[in-house]
């Protein structure tokens, strides 16, 4: 509980190397015809391209999406680190 009597989350061994995401664009534009899970695995794949972070030491992707667009984006942090190459594991 933090002093205000909300609940909060310490990550302690958590960091940010580096940021990417797709470029904006306009809602029925040029990439309107690709999926969410698509774009987010070519962000993914090109953050670890020039982080030169393995995909493989990654336990967790966080994505943010503005709504969900279709039935490929069930899960889609998962699919997005899936494709990218790390290798997460179910918790339970």
């Amino acid at each position: 509980m933090s002093a205000s009597g909300g609940l909060y989350a310490a990550w302690t061994d958590a960091w940010l190397q580096v940021a990417v995401r797709t470029p904006f664009v306009d809602y029925r534009g040029a990439l309107s015809e690709i999926s969410p899970t698509d774009l987010g695995i070519k962000a993914a794949r090109g953050l670890f391209e020039c982080s030169r972070i393995s995909p493989e030491t990654v336990d967790a992707v966080i994505v943010g999406n503005m709504a969900q667009a279709s039935y490929d984006t069930y899960m889609m942090p998962r699919h997005i680190g899936l494709y990218a190459g790390c290798r997460l594991k179910s918790r339970r």
